[in-house]
């Protein structure tokens, strides 16, 4: 949850110019299926594809080409960063419908909270002309992120049985009561934040504290706090 959240694995990898890596499994990141039965999860896969396409048109024109290829030649990380938040909105434009593909995933509360989520997200990173997104790199949080992958998919696959046991008692998608999902994305970014504590940088764990902060993480039957 709180790898999904930061999206700074995917802001940093694309401003430091290379492209998206791995882009199936960070876009199933971002928005967490974990509930969704396997039949109707095509329809999700199918948003992704029309997703990623939207993300790709965002950032091919060849005027934003032209100029993070100048900013690139002259190693100006920040300008870099700008263009690319310069964009945000219709980044954001970009998740709408496939949030909207989420409906037998999620209960209408969640698929609004998963929203605002993604937008404040962007928000944070893109604030000030990027200002966040490159401390982050400086400080070297993504290749923090990329250290601790394995730490993350043991947190993510930490909440399998409690998953599996909820499915059994209420069945799948929406009928998954807000509260119990709450408490397991709670459970995950402790075990993710536990994780990046222990890359030893102390900037990155006060940027991500920052961001969950800032965006606020509750649900309607269920606040969230945090102790760090």
């Amino acid at each position: 949850m709180l790898v999904k959240l930061v999206l700074a694995a995917v802001m940093a990898v694309v401003v430091l110019g290379h492209t998206v890596p791995e882009e199936d499994k960070w876009i199933t990141a971002i928005i967490t299926t974990d509930f969704c039965e396997s039949g109707k999860f095509q329809q999700v896969q199918a948003s992704m594809s029309t997703f990623k396409q939207c993300i790709t048109d965002v950032y091919s024109d060849e005027n934003f080409r032209d100029e993070v290829r100048v900013a690139k030649y002259f190693e100006n990380q920040e300008k870099i960063v700008k263009a690319f938040c310069d964009r945000s909105a219709q980044v954001k434009a970009c998740v709408r419908p496939l949030v909207t593909s989420m409906t037998p995933c999620f209960t209408a509360s969640g698929l609004r909270t998963t929203q605002k989520e993604f937008d404040k997200v962007i928000d944070f990173f893109c604030l000030n002309d990027g200002a966040n997104t490159n401390s982050f790199i400086k400080e070297g949080g993504s290749e923090c992120l990329e250290q601790k992958r394995v730490d993350f998919a043991f947190c993510k696959n930490n909440k399998t049985p409690e998953i599996t046991r909820l499915i059994g008692v209420y069945g799948s998608g929406p009928a998954i009561p807000e509260k119990e999902r709450c408490k397991l994305d709670k459970q995950e970014n402790e075990c993710e934040f536990t994780a990046v504590k222990a890359c030893g940088k102390p900037k990155v764990e006060k940027l991500l504290r920052e961001l969950l902060n800032s965006i606020d993480l509750n649900c309607e039957e269920c606040k969230w706090g945090y102790e760090f």
